[in-house]
């Protein structure tokens, strides 16, 4: 094993079932601008989810998950303008997948890019 690649250990708490995989929002769609990887979903405890980078040495935390799909969710609704007003939370993810590459965290974890496939 590398420095570069997970532990076993490590790579376990991100091997979440297909089932709890579905409580995020953005997976598959978060990318860390300064570690130039994808953030995975992770969850700490029975209701803590959060995204972190799967490597070591990121400058950033783990994100909230809750925080981060709200204001996601909300850029996207304003920026794209075409979501139907009540689309249901189940649907969200497949709508962001249809539309966006990714959605970059910056340098400053305030900082969220969209990337559109248009």
């Amino acid at each position: 094993m590398t420095a570069a690649e997970p532990s076993p250990e490590v790579d376990a708490l991100y091997a979440l079932s297909d089932i709890l995989l579905r409580r995020y929002l953005l997976r598959d769609l978060l990318w860390c601008a300064p570690c130039d990887r994808p953030k995975v979903p992770l969850l700490l405890g029975r209701l803590s989810r959060y995204y972190a980078c799967r490597g070591g040495g990121c400058p950033h935390p783990a994100l909230p998950a809750k925080i981060t799909e709200h204001r996601v969710w909300n850029r996207f609704v304003r920026q794209d303008g075409t979501v139907p007003p009540g689309l249901p939370p189940a649907d969200r993810h497949e709508r962001l997948r249809h539309e966006l590459r990714r959605v970059v965290v910056g340098p400053e974890m305030t900082q969220l890019w969209l990337e559109w496939w248009q």
